[in-house]
């Protein structure tokens, strides 16, 4: 069984600080899809990460422009500074453009040394984050949240990860960067929160993939590739060479993101 494959995690755009092996061209992202046999995906605009939603957002509608396999992702942050338009206008806006998935980058929670790492210097609490994330709730719209980077660098609390799946039970919350020892965690998040997925880029788990299945099903997990921080091909080869049902490999290859994508309300 030849599987579809929908890459749920990609950006384009230079960073401040890019690494080595690092890419940054549109014409790159695709050309290592081609290579990994990804058909479509999820792509978000590294200037919206690292200086501007605003203007990143717009850069990456107008990058991705006529390429049908790249589907807009949209950074978002609260919008009490006037940075962005508050969320019960913005969002109908963002979805009638096309746009059915967003990101947020908290502040983490403790004050890390480097600058790129400080992200967009606000924390999830409520008086902040309420607006935002009740509108994206209304809408359906998939929220992805990297909980820790590629160095271990703890991103997000689990704290205010259980803070938003009990406060807004409707919002499809995606999880990126979880490893093996989230676990312990993380099992007790995916058995508490029916609206909890991880996305797989950095899972790289021995029969993880298998031991997800078995106690939760497969509609917990994301197909991803972190491209182009990350190679892709560790979550590639833990999905093709898992033991589980092909049917299940699907649901996680394209399916369960098609759902959450189709699920999107245009309005609340």
């Amino acid at each position: 069984m030849s599987l579809r494959l929908f890459d749920c995690n990609a950006s384009i755009g230079r960073k401040i600080v890019p690494h080595p092996w690092e890419f940054s061209t549109l014409d790159r992202l695709i050309a290592e899809w081609d290579h990994l046999g990804i058909s479509e995906g999820l792509v978000y605009h590294s200037l919206a990460k690292e200086y501007s939603p605003a203007v990143g957002n717009s850069r990456l509608m107008d990058e991705i422009s006529g390429h049908n396999r790249l589907h807009p992702c949209w950074v978002l942050m609260p919008a009490y500074t006037d940075e962005l338009e508050r969320p019960h206008l913005l969002i109908p806006k963002m979805i009638a453009r096309g746009v059915r998935a967003a990101r947020i980058f908290p502040s983490p929670p403790v004050p890390l040394p480097e600058f790129t790492q400080q992200l967009h210097r606000f924390p999830l609490i409520p008086a902040v984050c309420d607006e935002l994330l009740g509108a994206l709730e209304q809408h359906k719209v998939p929220l992805f949240l990297e909980v820790m980077n590629f160095s271990s660098v703890l991103l997000v609390g689990w704290d205010s990860v259980q803070w938003i799946l009990s406060q807004f039970p409707g919002l499809p919350l995606i999880l990126s960067g979880v490893r093996h020892r989230d676990n312990r965690t993380l099992y007790a998040l995916l058995d508490h929160f029916e609206n909890v997925l991880i996305d797989i880029s950095l899972y790289t788990v021995h029969r993880g993939i298998e031991d997800i299945i078995s106690h939760f099903g497969p509609q917990k997990m994301l197909f991803g590739t972190g491209l182009p921080v990350y190679g892709g091909g560790g979550s590639l080869a833990q999905l093709t060479y898992a033991e589980i049902e092909e049917s299940h490999k699907q649901w996680i290859a394209a399916d369960n993101l098609l759902r959450l994508l189709q699920g999107v309300r245009s309005a609340p």
